[in-house]
């Protein structure tokens, strides 16, 4: 990469980003750096040599050739550390974080800085569950600090599962809300002007399509929705295509024709936050725009035609289920008429869990959680 004297005083005033690739070459330009590697690369082939294969189960044989095939990865992964502990040596921190504090290209810096005395801050940027093995841990795990040292995370159900079955420290996890809801309580305020930039006049409903994986179910879905709303006539149905379907907008079109439905508007790269805002009714499979939705208090419904409820959102009384076009148009009907209305409690307890609070305040506590990690390191 092309070199200039910038790249070589990363910590200079009045810069506030650090170019990775300057400390990277710094620690490759270090012969501290590659005896220390030399060591522990002898170290870890002692070790692997040590371990007797032959008595190893097929599954013990294969995750030691993986190790072995992992070398050039892992030497990679040696230099970064030892390069950004060489940086943190001069340049102290108090705290370290990263969009993904598990994986091993962002792991090795914040384990640099937390050997220089740094608290790593992990932040939940997604899912958590028995899928997510980053997030699983053994009680040897812990008692070596294995997880980061303050874990920032929605609600109350994910504290729990990563204390019940992650094995994490109670005291290291905080619930701060998630961040990317900060946004709901202004956008909200301005309801009105959103319905004027799309010229609504009257009641929306918003089908969020998911690419989902059986071609027969997807295809239903879609007609089940369009064969609905051609029976209702006071209320627009907005649909917004998954990320995924962005080139898939003739597909949705012909179901709508055959369905026999030919007034609705279909969005792509459209903000999707922006449609939840003017929408006064939700249907979805089982995507995550169910959640989203309760977090703007929009009614829910789940076309669920054989009755899975893959996300829980009918078992926790968020979302009314449908698993026929016929079941969809009444369940609208009712639900746009005021027939049926949100359960506020049930939403309420829903949050709580999942999200914490939806009250424009996420980033604030999170920023207060790092910043009294940083002031434990003085105490």
């Amino acid at each position: 990469f092309p070199l200039s004297g910038r790249l070589f005083n990363p910590a200079r005033r009045r810069k506030k980003t650090i170019n990775g690739e300057s400390i990277l070459l710094k620690g490759w330009l270090s012969p501290k750096v590659h005896t220390q590697m030399k060591i522990w690369k002898k170290q870890w082939a002692n070790e692997l040599e040590l371990i007797n294969t032959e008595q190893l189960t097929p599954s013990g044989k294969m995750f030691i050739r993986t190790l072995k095939d992992l070398s050039s990865g892992n030497n990679f992964f040696m230099l970064k550390y030892l390069s950004y502990q060489r940086f943190f040596r001069k340049y102290p921190i108090l705290t370290v974080s990263a969009i993904d504090e598990n994986s091993p290209a962002t792991r090795c810096i914040l384990d640099a800085a937390a050997a220089e005395g740094s608290k790593r801050i992990g932040i939940q940027h997604g899912n958590i569950g028995n899928a997510q093995p980053a997030y699983l841990y053994t009680p040897l795990d812990r008692e070596a600090g294995v997880m980061a040292d303050v874990t920032l995370v929605w609600g109350r159900y994910w504290r729990n599962f990563l204390v019940e079955t992650g094995n994490f420290p109670p005291e290291s996890i905080t619930i701060t809300g998630q961040l990317r809801t900060d946004v709901i309580p202004a956008m909200l305020s301005q309801v009105e002007r959103l319905k004027r930039h799309y010229g609504i006049s009257g009641k929306v409903a918003l089908f969020a399509s998911q690419p989902i994986p059986d071609p027969i179910q997807r295809r239903q879905a879609a007609l089940d929705v369009f064969t609905a709303f051609k029976q209702l006539y006071d209320v627009e149905l907005f649909v917004k295509l998954h990320p995924a379907e962005h080139n898939d907008e003739r597909y949705y079109r012909t179901l709508a024709t055959e369905a026999g439905l030919t007034e609705f508007r279909l969005f792509s790269g459209e903000d999707l936050y922006s449609l939840l805002c003017v929408s006064n009714l939700v249907i979805t499979c089982y995507s995550t725009v169910g959640t989203e939705a309760i977090y703007f208090n929009k009614p829910l419904i789940i076309l669920d035609p054989q009755r899975e409820d893959l996300l829980g959102y009918h078992k926790a009384g968020v979302a009314e289920q449908a698993v026929n076009a016929l079941m969809l148009e009444q369940l609208s009907s009712q639900m746009l008429s005021g027939e049926l209305t949100i359960d506020q409690q049930t939403y309420h307890n829903f949050i709580e869990n999942y999200a914490y609070r939806i009250d424009g305040k996420v980033t604030d506590r999170t920023l207060q959680a790092i910043y009294a990690a940083g002031n434990d390191i003085h105490h």
